[in-house]
């Protein structure tokens, strides 16, 4: 009967373990989510700097004057169709050849405006200039390392993102492998 206990208690120990893991990991994860966005905090009020240095306008939500445009891109946005997201600390430039945007998607797990975020990432779209050619089909490079950005062309929109809110190192990672991106294509 001893090796009976035995046994149990090792599965027992294992599932501690495995338990114990998890929520480890969960705290870790929302930890980090929260120094990134008290980092964010501090970096924002130089974001409108950074924007104009760059041929950025800025908005602190999506301009209204831009819905319209982004209307196809369904397929670039990340989790839309299973979880609430926003967009927050908005770089654009409708302006030249080629639109582009850069942007902190927030996913939400309650649709009340007060809601504590869950996840965010930094978000870098550009639509591809009209001399080019638009993908015929979906393209999809992830990447495992957080310094580098995984990216999905649709269409005529190219979309770079990496986990985390946007900040200055953030923005550089994805407005990086966008342009990499659309120059070898």
């Amino acid at each position: 009967m001893s090796v009976f206990w035995g046994v149990l208690a090792a599965i027992g120990a294992i599932i501690v373990l495995v338990v114990g893991a998890g929520v480890t990991a969960f705290v870790v994860a929302r930890m980090r989510l929260r120094r990134q966005l008290a980092r964010q905090q501090k970096e924002s009020a130089e974001f409108p700097a950074w924007a104009r240095d760059h041929g950025y306008e800025y908005a602190e939500e999506y301009p209204e004057s831009e819905v319209e445009r982004i209307r196809g891109m369904g397929a670039l946005r990340p989790f839309s169709d299973f979880a609430l997201s926003r967009a927050h600390h908005v770089f654009y430039d409708t302006e030249s050849e080629k639109a582009r945007f850069v942007f902190q998607l927030t996913v939400y797990s309650d649709p009340h405006a007060d809601a504590p975020p869950r996840g965010a990432l930094t978000v870098a779209v550009a639509e591809v200039p009209a001399r080019k050619p638009p993908h015929a089909e979906d393209i999809h490079v992830r990447t495992k390392n957080r310094r580098e950005p995984s990216i999905h062309a649709h269409g005529r929109w190219v979309t770079s993102y990496v986990g985390g809110p946007l900040t200055f190192a953030s923005m550089e990672i994805v407005t990086t492998g966008l342009e990499r991106h659309l120059d070898t294509t």
